[in-house]
Order: structure tokens, then sequence, then C-alpha cells
């Protein structure tokens, strides 16, 4: 089976996008998914190492698998209602701080 949409996150992208000798991520995302999706801040802040995840995910958003979204894509209404989650989010979550943690909560909320 063969999902329309799939969002990506850090930890998976670390655990699969690990191992040097097979490009794991090249191979499985196309399979299972029409397009993929990862925030921005997942891409830039999180995803730092390894250094073959982060090579692999740079080729499939070249190949147009994947698509960096970001808060700026939404219109005036989801963006108010992306704002208002995430500052009821930082209350809630510990460690939080506005480029922390946070992070993969903006995702969720985005998606």
């Amino acid at each position: 089976m063969k999902y329309e949409k799939l969002i990506l996150d850090t930890d998976i992208c670390i655990k699969i996008g690990n191992y040097e000798k097979v490009k794991f991520i090249e191979m499985i995302i196309p399979k299972i998914a029409e397009k993929a999706y990862m925030h921005r801040y997942v891409y830039e802040d999180e995803l730092l190492t390894p250094k073959n995840a982060k090579v692999q995910i740079d080729n499939l958003i070249r190949d147009n698998i994947i698509e960096i979204l970001d808060v700026d894509m939404l219109d005036i209404l989801n963006r108010k209602i992306y704002e208002d989650t995430k500052n009821i989010l930082k209350k809630y979550m510990i460690g939080t701080e506005e480029r922390g943690k946070l992070g993969r909560g903006c995702f969720i909320i985005y998606g």
C-alpha cells in the first residue's frame, strides 16, 4: 500500500538514515508515499546528523518526493490557529522554548 501523503519526523530519519552502506531513506520513502513532508524546523534545526540522512533527504527534495513546509505557507486564518495552538502547547510542554522542543509540536500543529 502506498500513502498519498506522509509526515517525516526527525527520529525516523535519523534511525533509518544512519546506515552508510544502504540509502534506506531514498529506498523506502518513495515506495511508501507519493509525497512526504517535513517541517522546516525539523529539516534545519533537528536533522543535523547523521550526514548520510541529510544527504538522502536533500536528494529526495531535489527529486520532488519530499517538500519542506513552513508556517509562511499558511493563510491568515490557519496561521492564527497555528500560533494560538503553539502558545497553548508551550504552557504544557516541559523544557519548551521558542526554538527548542516545540519544533515537534509545531509540526504536529501544521499537520
